[in-house]
């Protein structure tokens, strides 16, 4: 705070706060951080990924999704903010929408987490769920047997979309439940995973086994997760 009270119109100050809000889950206050950063930088691409990123965190999809629009035509290039405008489109059930925009983010990936991260909502949250099943299956190719993680977090992603591929089943992909309530780390995994194989089982149209993986997501402390805003 006193950095950002020395220089008030700094930009990577304001971010610097926001992202700090942000980890403490006060969403509220990170959108309002971002607000004022734009009031000065009204043309700054980062605040409006940030402020998008964080309205997601409060279901508030369409206000995320008008600033991570203006993100992506500011900064055509900045994968994120592709990639968060996708999360936008598939919490507001646009699946096609949501398509094109991880396509988008996935041809500007650098790096194999970047890929695995974006390959596993094209696949999964998008594709699938707009029923384009051979688009689905062309989007697993570019993962192949030297794609690799390096991110802690990418290799339940990349688990995933080995499932989605055969190579792994239901049972053997989805890690133990979390510890307890403290361990936010185990449930976010466990979310994470749990999700993918419900949404896979939801579009191989096991109703009623999807709606028991999802009851279990639901259940812990992670509100916050990508998986249970869609719920």
């Amino acid at each position: 705070m006193l950095a950002r009270a020395s220089q008030p119109k700094n930009v990577e100050r304001v971010l610097q706060l926001s992202k700090t809000e942000a980890a403490r889950r006060q969403y509220r206050e990170a959108v309002a951080t971002s607000t004022e950063g734009l009031a000065f930088a009204p043309k700054n691409a980062d605040l409006y990924l940030e402020r998008g990123h964080r309205e997601l965190g409060l279901r508030e999809f369409k206000a995320a999704m008008t600033d991570l629009e203006q993100a992506t035509r500011l900064a055509p290039e900045m994968l994120d903010a592709h990639y968060h405008l996708g999360l936008a489109h598939y919490f507001s059930g646009e699946f096609d929408q949501a398509a094109v925009s991880f396509d988008r983010a996935r041809a500007l990936a650098k790096s194999n987490d970047s890929l695995i991260d974006c390959s596993n909502w094209l696949y999964d949250v998008s594709l699938r769920r707009a029923g384009k099943e051979k688009e689905a299956a062309r989007a697993l190719a570019r993962v192949t047997p030297d794609v690799k993680n390096t991110g802690p977090h990418l290799y339940f992603y990349l688990r995933l979309l080995h499932f989605y591929q055969g190579q792994l089943t239901a049972e053997a992909v989805l890690p133990p439940p979390p510890a307890g309530p403290e361990d936010l780390e185990g449930e976010l995994a466990f979310d994470t995973v749990s999700y993918g194989v419900g949404n896979w089982r939801l579009y191989h149209h096991n109703l009623s086994d999807a709606v028991g993986v999802f009851r279990n997501v639901v259940k812990g402390e992670a509100w916050n997760s990508w998986g249970i805003h869609r719920l």
